[in-house]
């Protein structure tokens, strides 16, 4: 699953919690809706991936990472993301060739197979949708949220319009925000943070 924050704008924030358990990231990688143009000569809005990926992270089972298993991830990201790349899309699920270069890869990298591979980015990005990008830190998913959402409506180069749409994404993600199950996971992910911020780009 890609998802998914930009380090100066929500990087976090959709990183980790856009990762859906049945065909990882897939139908939030591909299925998502193309953000609308935004009108010429005026800037573009901020983007929310939190909003995005606070709605799918509800349904992320998670478990406690270690430093082995996050090494493992950003081994394994670029050939896995280039298999899920070639996929058309609307997929929401790979076809039984594709899955099983997913779990040929994964294997490949110590993984079990991509299921747990998927399993372990999710977890990673609910983390990740909790540390500052400005500060490195770990405050929590709705701290991130509510900093994004005073930096937006501070911004005035930003049209009204857009502004309230990147407010109201942002004020739909608070509540769907999910509690963190293994606080440990924050020290394994903190540490690696660079790489994985590397690994997992946001735009």
């Amino acid at each position: 699953m890609r998802a998914t924050l930009s380090p100066a704008l929500l990087a976090p924030v959709l990183l980790g919690l856009g990762l859906a358990l049945a065909a990882p990231g897939l139908a939030a990688a591909q299925s998502a809706p193309a953000a609308s143009p935004a009108a010429p000569g005026s800037p573009a809005a901020p983007q929310t991936p939190a909003a995005d990926a606070a709605a799918d992270a509800a349904g992320v089972q998670q478990m406690a990472l270690t430093p082995a298993l996050v090494d493992q991830f950003v081994a394994a990201n670029k050939e896995v993301n280039a298999i899920l790349d070639k996929l058309p899309d609307g997929t929401d699920q790979p076809d039984p060739a594709t899955l099983a270069k997913l779990d040929a890869t994964a294997q490949k990298y110590k993984f079990a197979d991509y299921k747990q591979y998927d399993a372990v980015e999710s977890n990673i990005g609910i983390v990740m949708a909790g540390i500052d990008p400005q500060t490195k830190q770990y405050i929590g998913p709705d701290a991130v949220i509510k900093k994004q959402i005073a930096q937006v409506e501070a911004d005035k180069q930003i049209s009204a319009k857009d502004k309230k749409d990147t407010v109201d994404q942002l004020n739909a993600a608070l509540p769907t925000v999910p509690k963190l199950q293994y606080p440990g996971n924050v020290d394994v992910v903190v540490k690696s943070y660079d790489k994985l911020n590397e690994t997992m780009p946001q735009d």
